[in-house]
């Protein structure tokens, strides 16, 4: 996917993809190769419609969310550090294990219109033990059966869909609601 060029996980390893970004080149590095090039510019290209939808969103008063994992150079992005000064939008975090999944995963998630606070749920690890299983947590490195773990911790938990979900039909609720409530004469 063309969020994955923004990875921190592409490192000079030997273990995994070699990296097409790093924070003093964060729209790409010199020298790629053209499969590489093309990954860096969908990136790129996706990250700056998202910030277009997003930025239209937040002046119109739509709620909006892009989500990344927390570590990704997408955050240090001049544009993505502007959106996080503008009044009503929010930089939250939250932890993939808190939702039972054995990697950790900070993920954030810029927000606007949309209260997010009670979807996130924060891991409060003491030496790498889970605060939710109590177990240490997988680190996402290396492979297993074959596959990246990056790549297996990708899909979203069920619980923190669920929550974001809930979050978002409020939004949609109030909204529906105010001008039926008034008709009825019902004023908050």
């Amino acid at each position: 996917s063309p969020c994955t060029s923004w990875s921190r996980a592409r490192r000079h390893d030997g273990k995994g993809p070699p990296p097409l970004r790093s924070d003093e080149h964060l729209w790409g590095l010199a020298g790629l190769n053209l499969k590489d090039q093309a990954r860096v510019k969908s990136g790129n290209n996706h990250l700056l419609f998202s910030l277009r939808v997003f930025r239209l969103c937040h002046r119109m008063g739509i709620p909006v969310t892009i989500e990344n994992p927390s570590t990704s150079r997408m955050w240090l992005v001049r544009q993505i550090q502007q959106l996080c000064s503008c009044s009503g939008v929010k930089w939250l975090t939250t932890d993939y294990c808190q939702d039972g999944k054995p990697w950790r995963k900070r993920t954030g998630l810029l927000t606007s219109g949309v209260d997010l606070a009670l979807a996130v749920r924060k891991c409060e690890s003491k030496n790498g033990v889970c605060s939710f299983s109590g177990r240490k947590h997988v680190q996402l490195v290396g492979q297993c059966n074959g596959q990246f773990r990056t790549l297996a911790a990708q899909p979203y938990p069920h619980g923190l869909c669920r929550r974001v979900a809930i979050a978002y039909s409020h939004v949609i609720f109030d909204y529906w609601a105010r001008p039926l409530m008034s008709m009825i004469g019902f004023t908050s």
